[in-house]
């Protein structure tokens, strides 16, 4: 399709909305493993009552940077033009190159990661659910052996020092700004 037909049509086959929050969420938590970077592990879902595919998030394992290598993770760019996780086929998704090249898809995406960015970074949310879950596997250790727990302690510090990094990258972008 033309890139007319492109935007005009998108939204008539794709939840739109749901993709550019789906890109957001990634590239926030910088999930390098996921259709943003590498092309894999998401869903395609047909919804019948929308007669429109949702896309959906399935195997969050690697995010918050763990698989970004070479730029520091927290750098990572908010339109996956010049970093990748592992030598990965950013360049190469059709659907993600096109919604982000897109005038009118690109600023619902700017939105979605305005939008991201202030609920799970600048609130403090995502740093409290990290500590959150951090105390409930400490707490249920000792009886259930979960964990090594000073690995587990140093695993939890590194994603925490992954956090401030990114929210203030963001920050620095000028993307707030728009």
């Amino acid at each position: 399709s033309t890139d007319a037909e492109f935007e005009a049509d998108l939204a008539s086959h794709l939840n739109v909305e749901a993709f550019a929050t789906y890109l957001a969420v990634n590239n926030l938590l910088v999930n390098a493993d996921s259709l943003a970077d590498m092309g894999n592990n998401f869903y395609l879902f047909y919804n019948r009552s929308t007669a429109r595919m949702d896309l959906l998030y399935w195997d969050g394992n690697e995010s918050l940077g763990k698989l970004a290598r070479g730029a520091s993770a927290a750098q990572y760019d908010l339109y996956y033009q010049t970093l990748s996780g592992m030598g990965s086929r950013v360049k190469n998704n059709v659907l993600k190159q096109r919604f982000l090249a897109s005038p009118t898809f690109s600023k619902l995406y700017e939105e979605k990661l305005r939008l991201v960015y202030q609920k799970a970074f600048a609130s403090g949310w995502l740093e409290q659910q990290v500590q959150s879950y951090a105390s409930l596997v400490t707490a249920a250790n000792p009886q259930r052996n979960l964990v090594a727990l000073p690995a587990y302690k140093q695993a939890v510090q590194k994603v925490l020092s992954f956090i401030q990094p990114r929210a203030a990258y963001v920050a620095s972008s000028g993307l707030l700004q728009k």
